[in-house]
């Protein structure tokens, strides 16, 4: 078939019109918001990463960013410090293959009376350990790229995986295998937080 008379040269039938371009948006909008947000919970759940016996608690589900930390640092959140997981199931995200999984350290309660200058501290050993870690470590990761964050203050270390487009079993593939990618910063969270107390 030709092109319609008067019609973009360059156009050919199989091109989708905006409108189809637009539903589709939304369903990928629709389904990262109603589905995506929710099941990558209880895929972790029911689908564990290998670690070595570590149980992995998700939290934040609903959301554009989701939660993930093993329940061995809940001492360390009774000292204040809330260190986690989180990865990112936006459309945006999604369209892309894009999956970004970031190591934080927060407090549990801004404002609840945490030494900024111990704050601080425990930031700058994290990232200095987390950096030798990886300088000194050939493990086997798959990570597209991966850096020490210096430039957000909670943010200590962000990894860039990729995974097919709008693929749901891709992404919770993805996450599973970040979370066995890093399972080395679960003890270095106690042994940092522990010199910092010393």
């Amino acid at each position: 078939m030709g092109n319609q008379e008067g019609g973009d040269p360059k156009r050919t039938h199989t091109e989708p019109p905006r409108a189809v371009e637009e539903r589709a948006k939304n369903v990928g909008s629709e389904y990262v918001s109603r589905i995506l947000q929710y099941e990558w919970a209880d895929v972790l759940v029911s689908s564990p990463p290998e670690t070595d016996g570590l149980n992995w608690v998700p939290g934040h589900v609903g959301k554009e960013w989701g939660r993930v930390a093993p329940d061995v640092w809940s001492p360390i959140r009774a000292r204040g410090y809330d260190p986690h997981f989180r990865h990112f199931p936006t459309v945006d995200r999604f369209d892309r293959g894009e999956f970004q999984f970031e190591f934080r350290l927060t407090p549990t309660s801004p404002g609840d009376g945490v030494d900024e200058r111990y704050e601080e501290m425990a930031h700058s050993n994290f990232r200095e350990r987390i950096d030798d870690y990886v300088s000194n470590t050939s493990n086997g990761t798959t990570w597209e790229n991966a850096s020490v964050v210096t430039e957000q203050p909670t943010v200590l270390w962000r990894a860039t995986y990729r995974f097919p487009s709008q693929d749901s079993v891709g992404y919770y593939k993805t996450l599973r295998r970040a979370i066995e990618e890093h399972e080395w910063v679960v003890e270095l969270a106690h042994e940092v937080l522990d010199e910092t107390d010393a």
